[in-house]
């Protein structure tokens, strides 16, 4: 049944891969956990998103969203894999697919075994060094492992063990690791636009 559904996965993605091809289309993928679809481009009247309310209109905006689990782990491999939780063996945090599925095509991997240059910025698979999957990348992955949270907020903004809730300050984007990995991925994708490689 694994093989059956791994097969399954790769004859749906493989057209798309055929079809990149031949016209050079370029697929940006962003992962997010943790995130309610409290923004513009979902109807929210309160959140003030224009940049992904704009990405939204020009891109596929996903309505219906599913979680193979509770753990971000285990959804993320469960994506990038194509099987169950179950099935690859991660319900936790700790466990990479690999351990048990050692021969399985990956979603990135797929598009870097047909000719795209596979970059990974920010976290994509579980945060942890153990969790990564370096087979997957036509680089070295950056920013992918979860940060120490006294590096997720400024140090002005720390007080004890607990920094403040919210952050109001005059900084510049990368002083946040967010806004570093932004200005890292902008930087690679115009790298990308301006070769040939998909």
């Amino acid at each position: 049944m694994k093989q059956k559904t791994t097969l399954t996965a790769i004859w749906v993605l493989l057209p798309f891969c055929i079809q990149a091809k031949n016209d050079v289309k370029n697929v940006l993928f962003i992962a997010i956990d943790d995130l309610r679809p409290t923004l513009g481009c979902y109807g929210d009247p309160y959140a003030v998103t224009p940049n992904i309310d704009a990405f939204a209109t020009k891109g596929l905006l996903f309505e219906n969203t599913y979680c193979q689990q509770s753990v971000s782990g285990p959804s993320r491999a469960s994506l990038l894999t194509g099987l169950r939780p179950d099935e690859i063996g991660v319900t936790d945090l700790n466990t990479h697919f690999r351990e048990k599925c050692p021969y399985i095509t990956t979603l990135p991997q797929l598009f870097k075994n047909n000719g795209y240059e596979t970059i990974g910025i920010g976290k994509i698979y579980h945060g942890s060094s153990k969790t990564q999957d370096t087979v997957s990348w036509s680089q070295v992955p950056i920013y992918n492992l979860s940060i120490k949270k006294e590096e997720y907020t400024l140090a002005q903004n720390r007080q004890g063990n607990k920094a403040t809730a919210i952050e109001v300050a005059d900084q510049p984007d990368t002083s946040f690791l967010d806004g570093k990995v932004t200005s890292e991925a902008l930087k690679t994708l115009d790298k990308l636009s301006e070769s040939k490689q998909p």
